[in-house]
């Protein structure tokens, strides 16, 4: 199992693991507690995610695409401003050199009064583009909504399995000891004593399956928000 979960693990990273690169072995929690509050989770998640982050570039993009295309009913204007010197020497002449200063200034404007009904239909479709880019930025942000509270509520549901597990596990283990002191006193049969004991290995078994999957459903809410919030 643990050759099968290297595998995988070089098979995402797309490389085989050096000599020494190995993950080294992490404690897991005893008894976490959820303090996060979910509205402040979501909005990191929003204010961290790629792909959110990239179609509210794009609604803006499609909303300043709007306010051009009502530039085709505007006239367009435009001014250009220069100056210089002109100097000539000739050596032979002196007295033709000349030290001119010239500056130039152009203004044109121009106004299309018609142009076959080319800028309204830019118009709509501006305005369609962008209808278009906020129902698909609210489809994304909803989708993002989902996965969050779905971590969160999975964070949550998490830990308290690991508050009932462990209470299951002391039981287990406070009825071995019981079971244990009445099997040496012969008031218990082999039979009993070992389907207690098993109980109580299936009981730390669940236990240590709880905080395992505790921090697995902490490593999909980071991922869901996009950065490390636990």
């Amino acid at each position: 199992g643990l050759r099968l979960t290297k595998l995988a693990f070089e098979t995402l990273l797309g490389q085989k693991l050096k000599p020494g690169e190995e993950p080294s072995e992490s404690k897991l929690t005893e008894s976490p507690s959820v303090e996060l509050n979910p509205d402040t989770v979501l909005n990191t998640a929003y204010a961290s995610r790629p792909e959110w982050k990239q179609f509210e570039l794009g609604l803006k993009a499609a909303e300043s695409a709007v306010n051009l295309s009502y530039s085709g009913f505007l006239p367009s204007i435009a001014y250009q401003y220069s100056i210089g010197r002109n100097i000539s020497n000739y050596p032979s002449t002196p007295a033709s050199n000349t030290n001119l200063e010239n500056w130039r200034s152009l203004l044109v404007a121009s106004w299309n009064i018609f142009d076959g009904f080319n800028t309204p239909q830019q118009v709509k479709e501006a305005y369609s583009n962008l209808g278009a880019a906020r129902a698909q930025a609210q489809q994304i942000k909803d989708g993002i909504g989902l996965e969050v509270n779905s971590a969160y509520l999975n964070l949550t549901s998490s830990a308290d399995k690991i508050a009932a597990s462990q209470v299951a596990a002391d039981l287990a283990a406070k009825t071995l000891q019981t079971a244990e002191i009445n099997y040496r006193a012969q008031i218990l049969s082999e039979q009993q004593y070992l389907d207690v004991h098993t109980a109580n290995l299936s009981a730390q078994l669940a236990l240590w399956s709880a905080k395992y999957d505790y921090e697995v459903a902490k490593a999909k809410l980071n991922k869901a928000v996009g950065k490390a919030v636990i």
